[in-house]
């Protein structure tokens, strides 16, 4: 197994066990990444920022608002430098 496919793994793994309605904001995610990614450029999104627009995604059910305010956090954890 390659290091792609591991990856691949990995995700498939992840993907498994998150709840269904959660399933088709990652796969939008992953298909949408060029755009996510651009997104997510610009100054870091306080904790704060992050825990409200998060509960009101989820109270919307909105999903896919939901996804990409994780993504901006992990590349807030990613960029602390």
């Amino acid at each position: 197994m390659d290091e792609k496919e591991k990856y691949v793994e990995i995700i498939l793994e992840e993907f498994e066990k998150l709840p269904p309605e959660f399933q088709p904001a990652f796969l939008w995610v992953a298909v949408n990444i060029k755009v996510v990614m651009e997104l997510c450029k610009g100054p870091k999104m306080s904790e704060k920022k992050i825990e409200v627009f998060s509960r009101i995604a989820l109270e919307k059910e909105d999903y896919i608002t939901y996804a990409l305010i994780q993504f901006k956090k992990a590349i807030d954890g990613l960029n602390k430098n």
